[in-house]
């Protein structure tokens, strides 16, 4: 793989979808026990510069392209691209658990959230007295958690959009993060932080108590992160652009 991958898991299938922005392409894994992954397939356009990439609820793959949302199949055809006024520079996307869209825009560093085939706009907010643009937001368990690389840390909030309260940031006394990019939620219920800068994986309780950090000579910039929800196996990839790979951890 080459520079700037990011990743995600279907639950529908068990596979894995890579986004390539080196190569301009989605490639599409299906994974065998302890972490064997076999390539099923590409998709067949051609992006430009891919951020994010995400299945939706119904099993179809979403890419976030250039500021545009484009959906293919499972297998890589194009299917549509998704049109919505309220979006200005879509950056990163994830899918909740409801099938809901949840955009990270950095045209107006707001998060929004999308109906499941993303044409409504169901709601929208942004972090108070902060000028960083939000970089991934995940939604689990009625509240929303959004990474914020230049603010150092990760901003909560709640199903209305208001914010709760800070996970990480300099007051922290333990599991201070100094650029935290990419988010995940384990099989048990605990936040999965990536902090590029500190080349760790930081694991809080979903109300900000600092866990763990996790560094391993492996990582090198931890970007982004994928978990399955297994909870006999737990499996980790890590997206990590300065050594153009995917690591699996379990």
């Amino acid at each position: 793989l080459h520079s700037f991958p990011t990743r995600r898991s279907s639950d529908l299938t068990g596979n894995w979808i890579i986004v390539d922005r080196k190569k301009k392409k989605v490639r599409i894994f299906k994974s065998s026990l302890y972490g064997n992954f076999k390539e099923l397939g590409q998709s067949e356009a051609v992006l430009k510069d891919p951020s994010s990439v995400a299945f939706t609820q119904s099993g179809s793959v979403m890419v976030i392209s250039a500021g545009a949302m484009i959906c293919f199949t499972a297998s890589g055809k194009f299917i549509a691209q998704i049109n919505n006024r309220h979006l200005k520079v879509p950056f990163s996307l994830t899918i909740a658990r409801d099938g809901r869209m949840v955009v990270c825009d950095s045209g107006d560093k707001s998060v929004k959230v999308l109906s499941p085939d993303g044409k409504e706009l169901l709601q929208s907010f942004s972090a108070p007295d902060c000028d960083d643009y939000p970089w991934e937001a995940i939604c689990h368990q009625d509240k929303f958690f959004v990474s914020y690389p230049a603010a150092r840390c990760v901003k909560t909030f709640n199903k209305d959009g208001s914010f709760l309260y800070d996970i990480g940031n300099e007051s922290a006394r333990e599991g201070q993060l100094s650029e935290p990019h990419g988010l995940g939620v384990d099989a048990f219920g605990n936040l999965i932080v990536c902090d590029s800068e500190n080349k760790t994986l930081n694991f809080f309780k979903l109300e900000g108590k600092f866990l763990k950090g996790i560094s391993n000579n492996l990582l090198e910039c931890p970007w982004s992160i994928a978990v399955s929800p297994n909870t006999q196996l737990p499996l980790f990839l890590i997206a990590d652009p300065v050594r153009k790979s995917v690591i699996v951890f379990w």
